[in-house]
């Protein structure tokens, strides 16, 4: 009778879950999540997240749009994910983290033959024009040591942005993943442009896949439980390693 309990009640879940589509939100964020097109989202963090969805089961649709939206989406909606997020003290009691994916770096970074700027710490950089893409535990870390929008912070939806007013001399600095400015440089269009950088360490952090806080309790242990067999047996740190050291 118990055996038939429990058959009926994974039964009901099962149902429950793959009735409805998840909706699963992140940015264009070359080499972690890479659209190719509309229908075709791939990257390194977009590997390890399909990897987990089609292993449970359950249908789903990734939806690519600028971080602010994409995070605030995922605040309000039930059930919605959100990756790549990066999981920071205050944000810590607002998601439900699924699982870890790849690490990420952030660092300063300015032309290489631009003799007029050194940066060695934060303090440093208070001196330039720094340019952050929204939304980022970047912009807060610069906003809570002193950088302002009125003096020396420029605040952008992308740093794509950011890249091209660095490669115009409109700003002096930009505040960025390693791995995505690494990334961008190796596009035509920034090809040419050469660069110093200086890491945050307080920044280094592991990137997630979280969920809403309010979601469906048995969605969050279906998919926390498959997430620990599936970083049990596979490749993860190798793709990540892979790609950081390319």
């Amino acid at each position: 009778m118990k055996s038939i309990i429990i058959f009926i009640t994974v039964l009901c879940f099962s149902f429950t879950i793959s009735a409805k589509m998840l909706n699963v939100y992140t940015e264009e964020f070359p080499p972690y999540q890479v659209r190719l097109s509309p229908k075709n989202i791939t990257g390194i963090s977009t590997t390890l997240v399909k990897g987990l969805l089609d292993e449970v089961n359950i249908p789903y649709k990734i939806h690519v749009l600028p971080w602010y939206r994409s995070y605030h989406n995922a605040l309000k909606e039930k059930n919605a994910l959100l990756y790549s997020v990066a999981r920071t003290k205050e944000r810590e009691d607002i998601f439900e983290w699924i699982m870890p994916l790849c690490d990420i770096n952030v660092s300063f970074f300015w032309k290489k033959d631009n003799n007029k700027i050194s940066i060695s710490s934060v303090k440093d950089a208070k001196k330039y024009v720094v340019s952050v893409a929204s939304g980022q535990p970047s912009e807060l870390h610069l906003k809570k040591h002193g950088f302002s929008t009125d003096d020396n912070l420029v605040i952008l939806a992308s740093h794509e942005q950011g890249l091209g007013l660095l490669s115009k001399g409109r700003v002096d600095v930009i505040f960025a993943a390693d791995l995505f400015i690494k990334n961008l440089t190796q596009e035509e269009f920034f090809n040419k442009l050469k660069l110093e950088s200086f890491t945050i360490k307080a920044l280094s952090k592991k990137l997630y896949l979280a969920a809403n806080k309010s979601s469906d309790p048995n969605l969050i242990q279906s998919l926390k439980r498959t997430a620990i067999l599936q970083m049990n047996k596979s490749k993860k740190d190798k793709v990540c390693s892979d790609i950081s050291d390319s």
